[in-house]
């Protein structure tokens, strides 16, 4: 997913200066400073501070715990006894094992995990309302703003 991101963000903004949705919202990122169309360097930087922004939580963090061996073969075994007790009915087996584990079983730290990446998302974004030039943290470091794109003549 990163992968085609990049690809897109950096390659529209490199090859044509704006991506298909500035193209659509009629803007484009140039340099703060000088208001020559976004280096090469600019682009990269404001790509990858947004997608550590939004990704970063969950790439950083570490993953759930995976069951090691023997809790494994405890929670194997427990699941052999229940398939015993309600083996000739699926939908008692299946009740009993979600009164045992739980629907949410090995979910909370997922959802940690994306809750965190939703919160830092946003802030990028909710930092451009207190910002004069209503720049996200990736413009401030990449050096860059976003500004209408001048209407060509059809």
């Amino acid at each position: 997913f990163l992968a085609a991101d990049a690809l897109y963000t950096v390659g529209f903004m490199a090859a044509v200066g704006q991506t298909p949705g500035q193209m659509a919202m009629g803007i484009h990122v140039v340099d703060r400073r000088s208001g020559a169309p976004a280096t090469w360097t600019q682009i990269g930087v404001r790509w990858l501070v947004s997608a550590l922004l939004r990704q970063g939580p969950k790439l950083l963090l570490p993953p759930p715990p995976a069951a090691d061996g023997e809790r494994r073969r405890a929670l194997q075994a427990d699941v052999k006894k229940l398939e015993l007790e309600h083996g000739d009915d699926p939908q008692r087996l299946n009740q009993a094992l979600l009164d045992r584990y739980g629907r949410f079983a090995g979910r909370p730290a997922r959802l940690v995990r994306v809750a965190l990446s939703l919160l830092a998302g946003s802030a990028d974004h909710l930092v451009m309302l207190g910002d004069p030039l209503r720049r996200c943290l990736h413009d401030r470091a990449a050096g860059t703003i976003v500004v209408e794109a001048a209407r060509r003549p059809r």
